[in-house]
C-alpha cells in the first residue's frame, strides 16, 4: 500500500471512529435529558440504565460512576432487577480493568440475584458474561461451560 493510500486509509478510520464517538455522546446527552425530565422512578431507571450502558461503551471511568448510581437509585426504589444490572456493569468493568478476581465475585453476585427473580434473560447474559471472564483467564472448561448454559436459554427464549 503506498504512503499517500495508508494516510487516507488512517485519515478514514480517524473521521469515522470520531463521528461515532460524537453520536455516542450525543445519544448520553439525550438519555440525560430524558431523564432530568421523568418523573416516574421506575422508567428513571430504564433511562439511567440506558446512559450507564452507553456511558460504559465511551470510557469505563465514567461507566463505573453511573453503574454506582444507577446502585443507588436501585436500592433507594427497593429494586432488584436494577441492583443486578449495576453490579453486572460493575463486573463486566472489573474484567475490561483485567480485576478477574473482583468480576467473577460480581457476576456471580448478579447471577445470584438474577436466579432468585427467575430472570431467565438475565441469567443467560451472566452466563455469558461469566464464560467471557473465564476465557480471558484461559479457564476453557469454564468458559465452555458457562457459553453452554447460556446459549441454552437463548434457545428456549428464541433470543438470538
Amino acid at each position: 500500500m503506498s504512503p499517500l493510500n495508508r494516510l487516507i486509509l488512517i485519515g478514514f478510520l480517524l473521521f469515522a471512529s470520531g463521528k461515532s464517538l460524537i453520536a455516542q455522546q450525543s445519544l448520553s446527552d439525550s438519555l440525560r435529558n430524558l431523564y432530568s425530565l421523568e418523573k416516574d422512578p421506575s422508567k428513571q431507571l430504564e433511562l439511567y440504565h440506558s446512559i450507564a450502558k452507553e456511558a460504559i461503551r465511551i470510557n469505563l471511568e465514567e461507566g463505573s460512576i453511573y453503574a454506582d448510581t444507577l446502585d443507588q437509585l436501585a436500592k433507594k426504589t427497593n429494586t432488584l432487577k436494577a441492583q443486578a444490572i449495576s453490579i453486572n456493569f460493575r463486573g463486566r468493568i472489573a474484567k475490561e480493568k483485567g480485576s478477574f478476581e473482583e468480576a467473577l465475585k460480581l457476576l456471580y453476585m448478579d447471577l445470584s440475584i438474577r436466579e432468585k427473580l427467575n430472570d431467565k434473560f438475565g441469567i443467560a447474559l451472566s452466563y455469558n458474561d461469566l464464560g467471557s471472564t473465564y476465557a480471558d483467564l484461559y479457564k476453557a472448561d469454564s468458559a465452555i461451560s458457562y457459553y453452554l448454559k447460556a446459549v441454552e436459554i437463548f434457545d428456549q427464549l428464541k433470543e438470538y
